[in-house]
């Protein structure tokens, strides 16, 4: 065997072995996720919190993309799935027009608030439990506040 040869049936064998990879069957996303088990809306002087809890640790993201209108807030909550009903929570009032949840994908959680207007707000984990909460400040415009993004 010429190393000529030797090199195609090398290069061959990692296509193979590459191809095989790439076309297994992935373990079940299921298996890993953290499951949001409540979001919460609570109105205290001066804020709003919305609360979103789960049942394991998990990281997050606050999306933006362009078009987004700046009065959403959108909070992807990543390597998760939504163990309560998705759709529109009941609650609305103050500079809040509606709190939406839902499966965005197969492991993506998300959360949008939708307000009257821009305002500040940050979102942290919640210290000593699972989950997160996003503090919307009221009557505040701005963008958003300084916040941890663990992405």
């Amino acid at each position: 065997m010429n190393t000529r040869t030797g090199r195609r049936r090398t290069g061959a064998l990692l296509a193979l072995v590459l191809a095989g990879w790439l076309l297994a069957p992935a373990q079940p996303a299921s298996a890993a996720l953290a499951t949001v088990t409540d979001v919460l809306v609570k109105q205290f002087p001066g804020k709003l919190q919305v609360t979103v809890l789960t049942d394991a640790a998990v990281r997050y993201r606050v999306a933006d993309w362009p078009g987004k209108p700046e009065a959403w807030v959108v909070v992807d909550v990543l390597g998760a799935q939504l163990a309560l009903p998705p759709g529109e929570l009941p609650y609305r009032g103050g500079d809040v027009m509606r709190v939406r949840v839902g499966q965005f994908n197969a492991t993506t959680v998300r959360v949008v608030v939708e307000l009257a207007g821009p305002r500040s707000y940050t979102v942290e984990p919640i210290g000593g439990a699972y989950g997160l909460v996003i503090a919307i400040l009221s009557g505040t415009p701005s963008r958003p506040a300084a916040s941890a993004n663990p992405v």
